[in-house]
Protein backbone atom coordinates (compact mmCIF):
# COMPACT_ATOMS: atom_id res chain seq x y z
CA UNK A 1 0.00 0.00 0.00
CA UNK A 2 1.54 3.01 -1.02
CA UNK A 3 1.47 5.97 1.47
CA UNK A 4 1.76 9.46 -0.64
CA UNK A 5 -0.23 12.91 -0.67
CA UNK A 6 -1.11 13.32 3.09
CA UNK A 7 -3.03 9.40 2.91
CA UNK A 8 -3.39 7.96 6.57
CA UNK A 9 -5.79 6.07 8.69
CA UNK A 10 -6.68 5.38 11.75
CA UNK A 11 -8.44 3.41 14.42
CA UNK A 12 -10.40 4.84 17.21
CA UNK A 13 -9.84 4.09 20.70
CA UNK A 14 -13.99 3.26 20.62
CA UNK A 15 -15.89 1.68 18.13
CA UNK A 16 -18.90 4.14 18.30
CA UNK A 17 -20.98 1.77 16.96
CA UNK A 18 -19.95 -1.12 19.23
CA UNK A 19 -18.90 -3.72 16.79
CA UNK A 20 -15.51 -4.50 17.78
CA UNK A 21 -15.41 -7.79 19.36
CA UNK A 22 -12.61 -7.29 21.43
CA UNK A 23 -11.64 -3.97 22.78
CA UNK A 24 -8.18 -1.57 21.65
CA UNK A 25 -8.50 1.23 23.96
CA UNK A 26 -6.45 -0.16 26.30
CA UNK A 27 -4.09 -2.15 24.57
CA UNK A 28 -0.80 0.28 25.65
CA UNK A 29 -1.75 -0.64 29.32
CA UNK A 30 -0.65 -4.14 28.93
CA UNK A 31 1.16 -6.68 26.98
CA UNK A 32 0.97 -5.66 23.23
CA UNK A 33 2.89 -6.01 19.36
CA UNK A 34 2.52 -3.36 16.79
CA UNK A 35 3.91 -5.38 13.65
CA UNK A 36 4.75 -3.73 10.73
CA UNK A 37 6.02 -4.82 6.85
CA UNK A 38 7.08 -1.60 5.18
CA UNK A 39 9.48 0.69 2.71
CA UNK A 40 9.74 4.21 3.67
CA UNK A 41 10.69 6.41 0.67
CA UNK A 42 14.05 7.64 2.21
CA UNK A 43 14.45 10.29 -0.51
CA UNK A 44 11.05 11.82 -0.06
CA UNK A 45 11.46 12.43 3.60
CA UNK A 46 12.67 15.40 4.48
CA UNK A 47 16.11 15.86 6.44
CA UNK A 48 15.99 15.50 10.36
CA UNK A 49 12.82 14.75 10.33
CA UNK A 50 10.24 11.25 11.94
CA UNK A 51 7.58 9.84 10.17
CA UNK A 52 5.07 7.71 12.22
CA UNK A 53 4.37 4.14 10.85
CA UNK A 54 2.14 2.76 13.48
CA UNK A 55 1.61 5.08 16.85
CA UNK A 56 -0.72 6.15 18.76
CA UNK A 57 -1.34 9.97 19.21
CA UNK A 58 -1.12 12.91 21.85
CA UNK A 59 2.30 12.26 24.12
CA UNK A 60 2.84 9.43 21.09
CA UNK A 61 3.64 5.92 20.93
CA UNK A 62 4.75 3.58 18.63
CA UNK A 63 7.09 2.95 15.69
CA UNK A 64 8.55 5.77 13.24
CA UNK A 65 11.35 6.20 10.42
CA UNK A 66 13.46 8.73 11.28
CA UNK A 67 16.16 10.45 8.88
CA UNK A 68 19.55 12.46 9.96
CA UNK A 69 20.32 15.61 8.69
CA UNK A 70 22.44 15.63 5.76
CA UNK A 71 26.12 15.32 5.67
CA UNK A 72 28.68 14.84 3.14
CA UNK A 73 27.69 15.93 -0.04
CA UNK A 74 23.93 15.27 0.90
CA UNK A 75 24.40 11.77 2.66
CA UNK A 76 22.02 10.88 5.29
CA UNK A 77 21.64 7.66 7.91
CA UNK A 78 18.53 6.05 7.91
CA UNK A 79 16.58 4.55 10.93
CA UNK A 80 13.26 2.62 12.76
CA UNK A 81 12.86 3.71 16.04
CA UNK A 82 10.32 3.95 19.03
CA UNK A 83 8.99 6.23 21.24
CA UNK A 84 6.80 6.39 23.99
CA UNK A 85 6.48 8.42 27.59
CA UNK A 86 6.52 7.26 31.15
CA UNK A 87 5.31 8.41 34.49
CA UNK A 88 7.44 7.87 37.48
CA UNK A 89 5.60 9.00 40.65
CA UNK A 90 8.32 10.65 43.35
CA UNK A 91 6.15 10.80 46.04
CA UNK A 92 4.91 14.34 46.00
CA UNK A 93 4.64 14.59 42.29
CA UNK A 94 5.19 12.89 39.08
CA UNK A 95 7.51 13.28 36.24
CA UNK A 96 6.24 12.37 32.91
CA UNK A 97 9.30 11.75 30.17
CA UNK A 98 9.99 10.13 26.54
CA UNK A 99 12.06 7.74 26.08
CA UNK A 100 13.12 6.88 22.62
CA UNK A 101 15.72 4.05 20.72
CA UNK A 102 16.44 3.83 16.93
CA UNK A 103 17.94 1.19 15.29
CA UNK A 104 20.04 2.06 11.76
CA UNK A 105 19.24 0.67 8.51
CA UNK A 106 20.16 0.42 5.24
CA UNK A 107 18.39 2.33 3.28
CA UNK A 108 18.35 0.60 0.10
CA UNK A 109 16.98 -2.44 1.57
CA UNK A 110 13.82 -3.72 -0.04
CA UNK A 111 11.61 -4.05 3.18
CA UNK A 112 11.44 -4.18 7.29
CA UNK A 113 9.79 -6.46 9.42
CA UNK A 114 9.51 -4.18 12.95
CA UNK A 115 8.26 -4.59 15.80
CA UNK A 116 7.69 -2.90 18.88
CA UNK A 117 6.62 -4.94 22.04
CA UNK A 118 5.64 -4.25 25.81
CA UNK A 119 6.42 -6.33 28.90
CA UNK A 120 4.39 -4.98 31.06
CA UNK A 121 5.81 -7.08 34.13
CA UNK A 122 9.14 -6.76 33.11
CA UNK A 123 8.50 -2.60 32.49
CA UNK A 124 9.94 -3.26 29.08
CA UNK A 125 9.61 -2.48 25.70
CA UNK A 126 11.60 -4.33 22.87
CA UNK A 127 12.80 -2.98 19.11
CA UNK A 128 12.99 -5.28 16.38
CA UNK A 129 14.04 -4.76 12.86
CA UNK A 130 14.82 -7.34 11.02
CA UNK A 131 17.68 -9.75 13.05
CA UNK A 132 18.28 -6.54 15.02
CA UNK A 133 17.01 -6.10 18.71
CA UNK A 134 17.38 -3.32 21.21
CA UNK A 135 15.60 -3.74 24.73
CA UNK A 136 14.54 -0.19 26.82
CA UNK A 137 13.76 -0.93 30.79
CA UNK A 138 11.67 1.67 32.09
CA UNK A 139 10.68 3.30 35.72
CA UNK A 140 7.34 4.24 36.40
CA UNK A 141 4.64 3.43 33.96
CA UNK A 142 3.58 4.24 30.57
CA UNK A 143 1.27 7.02 30.40
CA UNK A 144 -2.76 6.57 30.09
CA UNK A 145 -3.24 6.16 26.46
CA UNK A 146 -6.76 4.61 26.37
CA UNK A 147 -7.82 8.18 24.97
CA UNK A 148 -5.99 8.29 21.82
CA UNK A 149 -6.28 6.91 18.92
CA UNK A 150 -4.21 4.36 16.66
CA UNK A 151 -2.65 5.90 13.54
CA UNK A 152 -1.37 3.71 10.56
CA UNK A 153 1.42 6.35 8.32
CA UNK A 154 1.32 9.31 10.69
CA UNK A 155 1.19 10.06 14.18
CA UNK A 156 -1.87 11.98 14.51
CA UNK A 157 -4.12 14.18 11.74
CA UNK A 158 -6.37 16.13 13.68
CA UNK A 159 -7.10 19.43 12.35
CA UNK A 160 -5.57 21.50 14.77
CA UNK A 161 -2.32 19.75 15.11
CA UNK A 162 0.35 21.95 12.94
CA UNK A 163 1.89 20.29 10.12
CA UNK A 164 4.88 19.51 11.68
CA UNK A 165 3.23 17.62 14.51
CA UNK A 166 1.14 15.00 12.68
CA UNK A 167 4.66 13.26 11.58
CA UNK A 168 3.48 11.95 8.03
CA UNK A 169 4.82 8.79 6.99
CA UNK A 170 5.66 8.61 2.86
CA UNK A 171 6.14 5.08 1.17
CA UNK A 172 5.22 1.59 1.43
CA UNK A 173 3.18 -0.27 3.93
CA UNK A 174 2.77 -4.07 3.12
CA UNK A 175 1.34 -5.45 6.85
CA UNK A 176 0.38 -4.04 9.87
CA UNK A 177 -0.73 -6.46 13.07
CA UNK A 178 -1.76 -4.81 16.28
CA UNK A 179 -1.87 -7.38 19.06
CA UNK A 180 -2.77 -7.76 22.70
CA UNK A 181 0.01 -10.29 23.92
CA UNK A 182 4.16 -10.19 23.38
CA UNK A 183 5.09 -12.25 20.21
CA UNK A 184 7.90 -14.21 19.90
CA UNK A 185 10.57 -13.84 17.29
CA UNK A 186 9.71 -17.13 15.86
CA UNK A 187 5.84 -15.97 15.51
CA UNK A 188 6.82 -12.96 14.12
CA UNK A 189 8.60 -14.81 11.49
CA UNK A 190 6.11 -17.40 10.56
CA UNK A 191 3.68 -14.04 10.23
CA UNK A 192 5.96 -11.89 7.72
CA UNK A 193 6.58 -15.33 6.22
CA UNK A 194 3.17 -16.86 5.87
CA UNK A 195 1.17 -13.46 5.77
CA UNK A 196 -2.68 -13.03 6.87
CA UNK A 197 -2.80 -17.33 7.40
CA UNK A 198 -0.83 -17.08 10.78
CA UNK A 199 -1.52 -13.52 11.65
CA UNK A 200 -4.78 -14.15 12.18
CA UNK A 201 -4.27 -17.29 14.39
CA UNK A 202 -6.52 -16.29 17.26
CA UNK A 203 -4.16 -17.57 19.86
CA UNK A 204 -1.95 -14.36 19.33
CA UNK A 205 -4.53 -12.64 20.08
CA UNK A 206 -4.94 -10.45 16.96
CA UNK A 207 -6.55 -6.83 17.54
CA UNK A 208 -6.61 -5.79 14.42
CA UNK A 209 -4.91 -7.14 11.02
CA UNK A 210 -4.72 -6.37 7.70
CA UNK A 211 -2.51 -6.35 4.51
CA UNK A 212 -4.50 -3.83 2.69
CA UNK A 213 -5.77 -6.37 0.02
CA UNK A 214 -9.33 -5.98 1.15
CA UNK A 215 -10.55 -2.07 1.32
CA UNK A 216 -13.24 0.71 -0.19
CA UNK A 217 -12.58 4.22 -0.87
CA UNK A 218 -13.42 4.78 2.89
CA UNK A 219 -11.56 1.94 5.06
CA UNK A 220 -9.45 -0.85 5.08
CA UNK A 221 -10.76 -4.46 6.79
CA UNK A 222 -9.35 -5.62 9.60
CA UNK A 223 -9.19 -9.32 8.97
CA UNK A 224 -8.85 -10.39 12.32
CA UNK A 225 -12.51 -10.42 12.73
CA UNK A 226 -12.25 -8.02 15.90
CA UNK A 227 -13.62 -4.86 14.10
CA UNK A 228 -11.40 -2.61 14.18
CA UNK A 229 -11.27 -1.59 10.52
CA UNK A 230 -8.80 0.93 9.79
CA UNK A 231 -10.67 4.36 8.16
CA UNK A 232 -9.02 7.35 5.94
CA UNK A 233 -8.23 10.19 7.61
CA UNK A 234 -10.90 12.79 6.90
CA UNK A 235 -13.53 10.75 6.31
CA UNK A 236 -15.08 10.19 9.42
CA UNK A 237 -14.46 12.72 12.02
CA UNK A 238 -13.88 16.27 10.81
Amino acid sequence: MKFENGLCYFIKNKNKYGLERTSIDYITSNDFTFLVKCKPDWEQMKPESSSGIVAKNGMHIGLFAKKSPLYDGGKYSSFIGITFWVEVDNGEDKDIKALSWDIEVDKDQQSYSISMSHLIEEKTIILRVGEKEKHIVYDGQLVDYSNAWIWVGAACDFSEYPEEHKHKYVGDIDFVGIYKKVLSDRTISQIIKNGLKDAINPKHKPGSVTDFSNQTPYKVKDESGMGHNLTISGYDWT
